[in-house]
């Protein structure tokens, strides 16, 4: 099959009912992922950072940076589940062609004293 969708999602939507009308077999797609108009890195960080911002357990907790269209995901979240809600999240986002999350789960305390320790040795 091919055509073209705006978002990963879409596309993996496309594969997921093509694959269960074949009774579970996988399907080789030629689905690309296009915008209606010109979109950018910018665009696509703006794009994901709203679509993140809408879930009140990711907002402020996950940030992105786009690197040809590419989502790199990162931040700390209680959870593997809002881990794995931030990729599908990030993948509803237009111009998005692939989503890498580099989110830790868990408490990053010894992180963030590391950092804490990095800044006080700065002031001097």
């Amino acid at each position: 099959m091919t055509g073209i969708v705006d978002s990963l999602s879409e596309k993996k939507h496309a594969q997921r009912i093509l694959e269960d009308a074949a009774g579970g077999k996988e399907i080789d797609l030629a689905i690309s992922i296009s915008t209606d108009g010109a979109i950018d890195d910018e665009d696509v960080q703006m794009e994901v950072g709203e679509e993140l911002a809408m879930d009140p357990k990711l907002k402020g907790k996950v940030g992105v940076k786009s690197i040809k269209g590419v989502a790199h995901l990162m931040g700390n979240v209680e959870s593997k589940e809002l881990k794995k809600i931030a990729t599908k999240t990030a993948s509803k986002a237009r111009g998005v062609t692939e989503v890498v999350n580099e989110i830790k789960v868990g408490d990053n305390k010894e992180e963030d004293l590391f950092h804490t320790q990095v800044r006080n040795d700065d002031d001097g």
